[in-house]
């Protein structure tokens, strides 16, 4: 559930009526374990050791099951602004083990932390998706082009240059026209160019233009001015 959980959460994920559900929770509260939290009807854990405990003492099946409960509450409890809370509930889906569900909102909460530069978790979110597309085996399908291309773009961000040039070039297969060709070449050239591999960048980017019908200066001090000027434009 999280340290800070709400009253409603609780409600949905017992079969207990609300009464008693509150007297538990006044009695844990006696017990200093739970604290009341600043806001009404929200409850948190009084350290976050005591929430460790509880659930390591949980049943792998158990904690899996309990996971997907409280992302299908989030679901049911946010429906009007569910992109408030999707990296809470692709973080519960994922956790549950339910990878259908979990492809639903791992794209999206990778996107929003690409958004948000939180780089880490697009990442980790993209490549789960990934993981997810392989299972169901949609290699080459538009979402899978998509994610890797995104997840190519962050770890240029980064600065994992080998990842992104591994993965561009795993893309260049599924381009289906020359302009998808280039872009990728712009990509793995850039990634070229930040690793200082000054060689092997104007040779990814003179592929990049060549596709394009573009020519680069013989003049090696201005190439690299007009692959980039040049590419700038697609």
């Amino acid at each position: 559930i999280g340290r800070e959980f709400q009253l409603e959460m609780l409600y949905r994920l017992t079969a207990l009526d609300r009464n008693q559900v509150i007297k538990y929770i006044d009695e844990f509260v006696g017990m200093q374990l739970l604290e009341h939290g600043p806001e009404r009807g929200k409850v948190l854990f009084a350290h976050d050791r005591i929430q460790e405990v509880f659930y390591r003492e949980l049943p792998g099946d158990e904690r899996r099951r309990i996971h997907y409960q409280v992302a299908a509450a989030l679901e049911s409890m946010n429906q009007a602004g569910k992109e408030r809370m999707i990296f809470e509930i692709a973080y519960h889906y994922v956790k549950s083990d339910a990878r259908e569900k979990s492809l639903e909102y791992v794209i999206p909460a990778a996107d929003l932390a690409k958004a948000l530069y939180a780089n880490e978790e697009a990442i980790k979110y993209y490549q789960i998706a990934l993981e997810v597309l392989n299972e169901q085996n949609k290699q080459g399908s538009p979402e899978w082009i998509r994610i890797n291309g995104e997840l190519a773009e962050v770890y240029l961000t980064v600065g994992k240059c080998d990842e992104a040039i591994l993965i561009s070039e795993a893309l260049l297969p599924f381009a289906g026209t020359r302009l998808e060709k280039a872009r990728i070449y712009k990509k793995i050239g850039i990634a070229y160019f930040k690793k200082g591999d000054y060689l092997m960048c104007e040779e990814k980017l003179r592929f990049a233009l060549g596709l394009l019908g573009e020519k680069t200066p013989i003049n090696r001090q201005t190439v690299f001015l007009s692959l980039i000027s040049n590419l700038m434009i697609h």
